[in-house]
């Protein structure tokens, strides 16, 4: 019975417009409370309302900006969403990090695994070899690294592809006018173990497989 409730309390929660807006929009990329803000046009006080009533039924989560701690990353729980219609699969996506040697390389291994080949990865400012546990935890959970080394992102690959940033600097970086969708993402290398980049391929994993099974 507390299940149902709980369920019950979302969709209740998604029965207003404004929050069934908020969670369309940040399911697209995870988003700052200023964008949605401007994205709604009301005001701080409202938003504030909506988010608070979402994070208490498990449908968002909030969490401060790697790069900037007075800006905070609203990203929806995926795992707790009614689904929506499925994301139409990118002709060719690319990943992005700052080094590429651990998220990007994790992002692209997982959607060559369950979407298909039309994935790449780079960095903004690459590293000079992959992170060790980059390659063991994803061939532990049965993906494969196929990058032989850090790469730098290209113009090309900014221009031509569908840019995914999975960490906060490299979209700072980029800018949010060259990134179609902003996964915040903390970094598994900071905390170097088995546990943290695990964690992260679940991550990646939850996003991507909401692409799974989509008309291209």
């Amino acid at each position: 019975m507390e299940y149902e409730k709980l369920l019950a309390s979302r969709h209740a929660a998604l029965g207003d417009e404004v929050r069934l807006s908020i969670v369309k929009f940040v399911s697209e990329s995870d988003r700052t409370v200023n964008e949605i803000r401007e994205y709604l046009e009301i005001v701080s006080p409202l938003l504030a309302h909506h988010l608070d009533v979402l994070e208490s039924v498990g449908l968002i989560s909030r969490s401060k900006s790697a790069v900037d701690a007075r800006k905070r990353f609203v990203s929806v729980r995926h795992e707790n969403l009614p689904q929506f219609e499925s994301p139409k699969i990118p002709k060719r996506v690319v990943f992005v990090c700052t080094e590429n040697i651990a998220r990007s390389q994790l992002a692209s291994a997982i959607w060559h695994g369950l979407i298909g080949e039309n994935a790449s990865c780079g960095g903004t400012k690459p590293g000079e070899t992959i992170h060790a546990l980059t390659i063991e935890s994803a061939e532990q959970n049965g993906f494969k690294i196929k990058s032989r080394k850090p790469r730098q992102v290209s113009t090309r690959d900014l221009e031509k592809s569908t840019v995914i940033t999975v960490c906060d600097s490299a979209y700072a970086e980029l800018g949010a006018s060259n990134v179609d969708a902003h996964w915040s993402i903390l970094d598994p290398v900071q905390a170097g173990t088995k546990s943290a980049f695990n964690k992260t391929i679940k991550q990646l994993e939850q996003r991507i497989q909401l692409f799974k099974g989509a008309i291209k």
